[in-house]
This record gives C-alpha cells, structure tokens and sequence, in this order.
C-alpha cells in the first residue's frame, strides 16, 4: 500500500498538534496535584495518558462533529484545508507552550476553523454557533472559579476532618486542620 505525501503531511500535522496538546492540557490538568506534591511527574503523565486517551474515545465524538460541523457546513473543508487548521492550532498551541501560558486548545482549535472557513467564504461561516461557543469561553472560567470558591468553602475542612479521622497516621492533614 503506498501512502500519499499529503497523507503523510496529515498525519505529520496530526502528531504536532497533538504533542502540543499533550504539553498544554497535561500541564493544566495535573499542575496542581503535582505541585501540591500529591502525585509525582511520572504518576501525573501516566494518569494523562490513560484518561485522555478514554476521554476521547468516550466523550470526544461531539466535539468532533461541533468542529467538523457545526462552525461550517459538512463536506466544507477539503483535506488540505483541514491540514491547514490543524497546523495553525498546532502552532499557537506550541507558541502558547514555549511561553509556557496555559490556553485552551478548543480555542485555538474553533479559531482555526473559523480562520479556515473565511478562506473558503465568511457566508459559510454559523456565526450564531460560534456567538454560542464564545459565551461558553466567557461563562467557563467564571463558572470554575465559582465552583472551586464554593467546593473550597463548603467542602475543604469537611474532607480534611474525615482524612484525618481515616488516616491518623498522616500528621500533614492534622496539621492542616490547626
């Protein structure tokens, strides 16, 4: 079987972005376990790898046909116009990375998309959708922050008095309690 060279760019394209992903939403994922010293550089990598892994499988299907659909209309972007997509989101996800600051790949990701759909004509573009996606990236951070402040309010001391009442031996969750 021979391979195509645009294949074989796809695929190129592909694993760039999806290294760069790796080094963007791994980070963001684990930083804190791993900062608060509660799982190691390798336990954070491997946990990563295994759930993302399932995540996709399981649950990435939808965002798979937001982006291959929704934003434009099926059958839109050809081949190379999907390469170009990919790389432009490989690019500023790996930029983003060198400047070591966390972004979100869907972003980048939607914006290529949206970027790829202007070279193919902006009246093809669902822009009531994509006002839909951005209202999600402003409600997002507002919503986690939110939650964490309540989780962290309500929720903190209640689960460090039951660790320490399941683990005496663990003087740091005592210590935590004073």
């Amino acid at each position: 079987m021979e391979l195509s060279f645009i294949f074989i760019i796809a695929v190129a394209v592909a694993l760039f972005m999806g290294l760069n992903i790796g080094g963007n939403n791994a980070a963001a994922s684990m930083g804190a376990a791993y900062g608060a010293k509660v799982r190691t550089k390798y336990q954070a990598v491997l946990l990563i790898g295994v759930f993302s892994v399932l995540g996709a499988l399981i649950d990435g299907g939808e965002v798979i046909k937001t982006l291959g659909t929704g934003i434009l209309p099926a059958g839109t972007i050809v081949l190379e116009g999907a390469i170009i997509a990919v790389a432009a989101s490989g690019i500023t996800v790996f930029l983003a990375n060198i400047l070591r600051v966390p972004i979100s790949t869907s972003q980048a990701a939607v914006g290529s998309v949206v970027g790829i759909g202007f070279f193919y004509g902006a009246s093809k573009i669902n822009v009531t959708f994509i006002g839909y996606i951005i209202s999600w990236w402003i409600i997002t951070p507002i919503l986690a922050w939110l939650l964490a402040y309540l989780m962290g309010k309500y929720l903190y001391t209640h689960i460090l008095i039951w660790l320490a009442d399941h683990h005496e031996s663990d003087a740091s969750i005592r210590k935590s309690l004073t």
